[in-house]
């Protein structure tokens, strides 16, 4: 017979009972004899078997979808491409295009200083300070001194106020 667990709805005990299948959800509690009813737990596990559900064996040693021919297929492909010319110049292709990246977004920020520069927004001291500040991982403001930074007109931009 089955093991069921029920509660008191008075004392909200907790307890256990053998029952049949086909006993009612209801039950007195043994401690004070109040209405019990029958506790709703997750459902049990379910086991799987037959052929369909097998993880070990023939059944999973299947290659249904042809995925591991084509895996086979890639890495003999790969093992053939290494060391040959397509190979080299694949390896020089990604080596010029990381250069060349890096050398635009130089490019670029040399652009944008001296953009700043024209218009006033920096002086040439500070774009050379944010220059090499700009290719650090640091943070701008902790590699610049804020007490350093004037305008064009010989001013604090950051820092303590004017005497």
């Amino acid at each position: 017979m089955p093991t069921y667990e029920y509660r008191c709805e008075s004392c909200r005990h907790l307890f256990t009972l053998k029952q049949s299948f086909t006993a009612e959800g209801v039950a007195n509690c043994p401690q004070c004899q109040g209405q019990s009813h029958r506790v709703i737990r997750a459902p049990v596990a379910v086991i799987f078997k037959g052929r369909g559900w097998s993880t070990y064996g023939y059944e999973a040693s299947r290659d249904y979808f042809g995925l591991r021919q084509e895996l086979r297929e890639v890495q003999q492909r790969q093992e053939r491409k290494v060391g040959s010319a397509e190979w080299k110049e694949d390896r020089e292709e990604q080596e010029r295009t990381k250069w060349e990246g890096a050398q635009e977004s130089a490019n670029e920020r040399e652009f944008w200083r001296q953009k700043a520069v024209e218009f006033g927004d920096m002086t040439p001291e500070q774009a050379d300070a944010f220059r090499e500040t700009d290719l650090t991982d640091k943070p701008l403001e902790k590699t610049l001194d804020p007490t350093k930074l004037v305008n064009p007109k010989g001013e604090p931009i950051v820092g303590p106020p004017p005497p």
